[in-house]
């Protein structure tokens, strides 16, 4: 008996596999048609929109308020360098640092032209201060009395006053160390004051090339 030639079950195509084979080529071809095109290495990234913040005004007045608590430490300093028998630019060159660093701290970090005279005046009036301080701890030294005790007497300061505005003997006397201190303070300030001016003035040039 010839044997049946129809296919079997077994070696029939599954309908699920015939559906499932996709030529290689096909699917290669789909799967670039749906992938997104990358973007080119030469593009620009977007822009966000976003500025860096330009730093703010320069407030003055906190400056000069902050600069302020450079006096009694500038007047401790020197009255304690000269009881020591010496004056030296160290004091003012402090002085004049401080004063400069206090102004920015309280004027957000800015200093122009007004900053720069605030931080001088404030500077001169310390090394004044200072000085007259120091004639007050000589006078102290001579009556032989602790300097705390004559801040709270007001025969010392009758004195003292008599002695500053009716002793011409005193200035005459201080006069070469007035000289040596205003030296001393001129070495010392000078540098920091021309730094100051320099920096000042590159902002100022820096400003009006962005604006022009």
């Amino acid at each position: 008996m010839a044997e049946s030639t129809e296919p079997t079950a077994e070696s029939a195509p599954n309908a699920t596999d015939a559906v499932a084979i996709v030529p290689a080529e096909t699917a290669v071809v789909d799967s670039e048609s749906k992938a997104p095109a990358a973007p080119d290495a030469g593009d620009e990234a977007p822009e966000t929109g976003i500025s860096a913040p330009e730093p703010g005004p320069e407030r003055v007045g906190r400056g000069i308020l902050l600069s302020l608590l450079i006096i009694p430490a500038g007047v401790l300093a020197w009255t304690i360098i000269w009881q020591l028998g010496f004056m030296s630019a160290i004091v003012a060159f402090g002085v004049a640092v401080g004063a400069a660093w206090l102004y920015r701290r309280g004027s957000g970090g800015r200093i122009g032209a007004v900053g720069i005279a605030a931080t001088i005046v404030v500077t001169l009036v310390t090394l004044v201060l200072a000085f007259l301080a120091g004639i007050a701890a000589d006078l102290a030294t001579f009556l032989e009395i602790d300097l705390l005790t004559a801040i709270g007497s007001a025969e010392f300061w009758d004195l003292y006053v008599l002695n500053v505005t009716d002793n011409p003997e005193l200035w005459e006397q201080l006069t070469p160390d007035i000289l040596f201190a205003l030296l001393f303070a001129a070495l010392g300030t000078f540098s920091v004051f021309w730094n100051l001016a320099k920096a000042a003035k590159a902002a100022k040039a820096a400003k009006q090339a962005d604006a022009a």
